[in-house]
């Protein structure tokens, strides 16, 4: 079956919505990306909630990016910051001591101490002051 057999106002039809796909698709700017799945839903119900026109999209290693539409990106920024988003990501124990080997140096050791009291450090004090 060629194009031409196809009638006129279905070739209509499909030609519209092509154009309103690429339009639709059209003005999204990618805010944030390498998210996990659930900061990524977070996210997204917060700036939905909020009638910010928004979506996510899933990426490669189990991560997610969040899209929004190029004339709320500032809005949008400043929701999330408001709201504490993205949250800091914490280096885990085995990222600061390194596994690989059977004894660490010295060194090494004082340098994981330094780096998880320094990162621990506005836990604490948030903590003592509430």
């Amino acid at each position: 079956m060629t194009l031409c057999a196809v009638p006129r106002h279905s070739r209509l039809r499909l030609l519209f919505l092509l154009l309103l796909a690429a339009v639709a698709s059209c003005g999204k700017t990618e805010l944030y990306s390498k998210l996990n799945e659930q900061e990524g839903n977070e996210m997204l119900a917060l700036l939905l909630k909020h009638n910010i026109n928004s979506e996510k999209q899933a990426e490669k290693e189990n991560s997610v990016s969040l899209y929004v539409s190029s004339d709320k990106i500032p809005a949008a920024m400043a929701l999330l910051r408001k709201n504490g988003y993205p949250k800091e990501k914490f280096t885990t124990i085995k990222e600061l001591f390194n596994a690989d080997k059977l004894i660490a140096s010295p060194y090494e050791d004082r340098r994981g101490m330094f780096t998880a009291c320094r990162r621990n450090w506005p836990t604490r004090f948030r903590a003592w002051m509430a």
